[in-house]
């Protein structure tokens, strides 16, 4: 997957999840395995990094469950 895909794929989920958290930036690591994502809350504007795994999550599904799971715990 490359940067541009994957800043598509999370800005989609996270504008579907309901969750108050927006995208800043996203890009994929050069392994191009490990997906990254930058979040900032609505609310607080506390930033958070997010990384999902292509080979451990390999579908949007999947993927968009780990986002939802990282950003409802310790929110």
């Amino acid at each position: 997957m490359k940067d541009k895909e994957w800043r598509e794929e999370a800005d989609r989920i996270l504008a579907a999840s309901g969750l108050p958290w927006r995208l800043f930036a996203a890009w994929v690591e050069s392994n191009r395995i490990t997906c990254c994502a930058e979040v900032t809350h609505l609310s607080t504007g506390k930033l958070r990094t997010i990384r999902v795994s292509q080979s451990q999550f390999p579908t949007v599904a999947a993927r968009r469950a780990e986002i939802v799971r990282q950003l409802s715990s310790g929110a």
